[in-house]
């Protein structure tokens, strides 16, 4: 019909009606129409249009929209970054940084979203020094400055963390603030974590105070980070003080928290560290984490370490009557435990309860701690020898020389005969 032009409600219902029936084959025809009948739908269409079509992974079909969608200035902007958010979405990061390529060289009106939406893309793809590079060209235009540019703050920061500028990105959050945009949550993660990442415990600090001040701590996993950080630097007091946080903010205390504490005061052999770790492990215990085997295990291997092995069986009793299943680590807790003291009944037992239940046993490694206990007993030494070589385990030079020097310690050298037959060090 000559002099007909479409109005924009028309074009709404088609295009709502299109996509909810998933009707390709009309966006199509309506994508020719806008440029020859010169007539476009609002923004909310259209953004609505290119996000079905890159949700449906009809990529063709964006592509085709976008550079006829280009040239209507007022839905162009919010259609193209409709496009940059949904391939975001998809993980397609390279595609949203050609959808902003195509803005740049249209010479389209950037704003704060575009720039954002693609410093995340860079982001995603590792790309860091991009988004610093696009955050100056961001900075140095006439682009309005908008609620969003927190997020982009945000990139930044996070993007400045990754290459371990660590008080380049709190210098950048500092001058956020000092612009009056609103901080959040999620910057105090990204600081806190670069920091602990380095091993600065004096910013850390600083920066968990202030968080607390502004009721800005609640993600449990940058205390996580704070405790590993303190046990790896050997400050156990100080993971206490974390908890202590944690219950002012009103955070759960999780179970990875509690045993990476126990396990840190576990390995330590100083005076009073045992208690503390005992107490630690009693809160965990009080407070309905009882079946972490972890911490089980590093109790019972400090219970170990001081010959408390009356303690150390009364754990193992507590752990079998709330079904904690006992691993590896803890078997071999229990050998080392019990071999220092020459209970070598146990240790048979032991040994037999891992073989029957096919617990993955560290051969070499068992072989050595407990070498100089079979050497005591001859018949036990020819027995784990001969697991050893059942279980395919080859023995190294070392180990063999360790088990010739205790078979003729013993003064046994008919065994010595059979070992140097029957294995083979240079295999």
């Amino acid at each position: 019909m000559q002099g007909f032009r479409p109005t924009r409600s028309t074009l709404h219902n088609l295009i709502r009606y299109s996509l909810r029936v998933k009707d390709w084959n009309i966006i199509w025809l309506l994508c020719d129409d806008f440029g020859k009948f010169n007539a476009y739908p609002d923004a909310s269409s259209c953004c609505s249009l290119i996000s079905s079509c890159i949700r449906a992974k009809r990529f063709k079909l964006a592509d085709n929209l976008l550079p006829v969608l280009k040239f209507e200035k007022e839905v162009a902007v919010l259609s193209f970054n409709a496009a940059i958010r949904s391939y975001n979405k998809l993980h397609m990061y390279s595609s949203a940084v050609k959808v902003f390529d195509i803005m740049v060289s249209s010479h389209m009106q950037l704003d704060g979203e575009c720039y954002g939406r693609t410093m995340e893309a860079y982001l995603k793809m590792g790309m860091n020094e991009k988004v610093v590079s696009l955050f100056k060209e961001f900075e140095s235009s006439k682009v309005e400055w908008t609620p969003f540019c927190s997020q982009i703050y945000r990139i930044l920061c996070e993007s400045l963390a990754k290459t371990g500028k660590s008080f380049q990105a709190l210098d950048y959050f500092r001058e956020m603030i000092n612009k009056g945009f609103q901080e959040d949550p999620s910057f105090y993660v990204i600081l806190i974590s670069s920091f602990v990442s380095v091993r600065d415990v004096k910013m850390v600090e600083s920066l968990l105070e202030e968080a607390e001040g502004k009721k800005m701590l609640r993600d449990p996993a940058v205390f996580l980070k704070v405790v590993l950080m303190y046990v790896e630097l050997g400050l156990l007091e100080n993971t206490l003080d974390v908890v202590s946080s944690m219950k002012r903010v009103n955070i759960k205390v999780s179970d990875c928290i509690f045993c990476a504490i126990v396990n840190g005061y576990s390995k330590k052999r100083w005076l009073g560290v045992y208690d503390k770790a005992e107490e630690v492990f009693r809160e965990m215990d009080n407070k309905g984490f009882d079946k972490c085997v972890v911490a089980y295990s590093s109790m019972i291997a400090m219970y170990g370490k001081v010959n408390r092995i009356r303690d150390a069986m009364r754990l193992l009793a507590r752990m079998k009557e709330r079904g904690v299943e006992l691993n590896g680590w803890i078997y071999n807790s229990l050998l080392d435990m019990h071999g220092k003291v020459l209970n070598l009944k146990q240790v048979e037992k032991i040994a037999k309860v891992m073989k029957r239940r096919k617990v993955v046993l560290d051969f070499i490694g068992l072989w050595w701690d407990l070498c100089g206990v079979f050497s005591k007993i001859c018949r036990w030494m020819k027995l784990w020898l001969l697991q050893v070589e059942d279980e395919g385990t080859g023995l190294d030079a070392r180990l063999y020389r360790s088990s010739l020097n205790a078979l003729r310690d013993a003064g046994v050298y008919i065994q010595v005969k059979w070992l140097e037959e029957s294995f083979d060090p240079s295999l």
